[in-house]
């Protein structure tokens, strides 16, 4: 029999720090731009990623767990279930509450501002160790300013969110013509099924013209954003190319095109 089980005298981020670097100076893109380290001086991948990242123009590549990325694919996480703004005058607001969150319950979203928490006012930098571990029972108390200008105190705890990535979604008439309005949060499994709702909602209200909204968009799969760019192209692109995934010169041979669906 072989043994699955965890060595403990590992040092399990030194590993990773070993393979993230060997990725990093072979199949990354920039790969010939990539300095070179001593890796013992990170204590994480993520520390080592930020210094081996080529920056710019890459301010995207980014280190996480298998678990964290399952759960963000699969639209679920544990916290209070909404964005948090913060503006250049240090206030903070709230750009958007997911319907299983506490604070929509109670009809909080969009345009309150955070005043406090548990008593502290809320600074960028600060702000992480006030909202706590992303872990379920953990409670806090907000201080709120609500768009109508009245003040309140609301103690909510951290349970598990379900995101529902399309946020908004409406229909509206301006000068006699019909326009969608559709803002998207991320391109995750469950936005398959949100689009294809919303998608049928515009078509049987005829609209002419769409608005999509990115603003929030944390990214995703890419079937997931050809989903949406395929609703909106039709049948007029299907089987066109949509994407290229183009590899370094080391690996040009891998170059896949993926069209849109049909």
């Amino acid at each position: 029999a072989i043994s699955c089980q965890k060595d403990d005298n590992i040092n399990w981020d030194l590993e990773a720090n070993k393979e993230l670097y060997d990725v990093m100076h072979d199949y990354y893109y920039w790969y010939d731009k990539v300095p070179y380290v001593d890796i013992t001086s990170y204590e994480t991948p993520v520390e080592l990623m930020n210094a081996l990242r080529v920056n710019p123009p890459d301010k995207w590549s980014y280190v996480t767990t298998k678990q964290e990325y399952d759960s963000y694919n699969a639209g679920v996480y544990y916290g209070f279930g909404f964005s948090a703004i913060f503006e250049q005058d240090g206030k903070l607001w709230i750009g958007y509450t997911f319907k299983s969150s506490p604070l929509a319950q109670q009809g909080i979203g969009r345009g309150w501002q955070i005043t406090s928490i548990d008593g502290v006012t809320p600074t960028a930098e600060n702000y992480n160790q006030l909202i706590g571990e992303s872990k379920p029972g953990i409670s806090k108390t907000f201080g709120l300013l609500s768009p109508t200008g009245s003040t309140n105190s609301y103690t909510f705890t951290k349970t598990e969110i379900e995101m529902n990535t399309v946020l908004f979604d409406s229909v509206y008439t301006i000068s006699s013509k019909k326009i969608g309005y559709l803002v998207l949060k991320g391109f995750i499994t469950p936005t398959i099924s949100e689009l294809d709702n919303c998608f049928a909602k515009f078509k049987s209200a005829n609209i002419e013209e769409l608005i999509v909204d990115l603003r929030y968009n944390g990214g995703g799969v890419i079937d997931v954003s050809n989903r949406l760019a395929s609703l909106i192209g039709g049948t007029t692109l299907s089987g066109k190319v949509y994407t290229i995934y183009s590899y370094n010169n080391r690996y040009e041979s891998q170059n896949t095109a993926i069209n849109f669906l049909s």
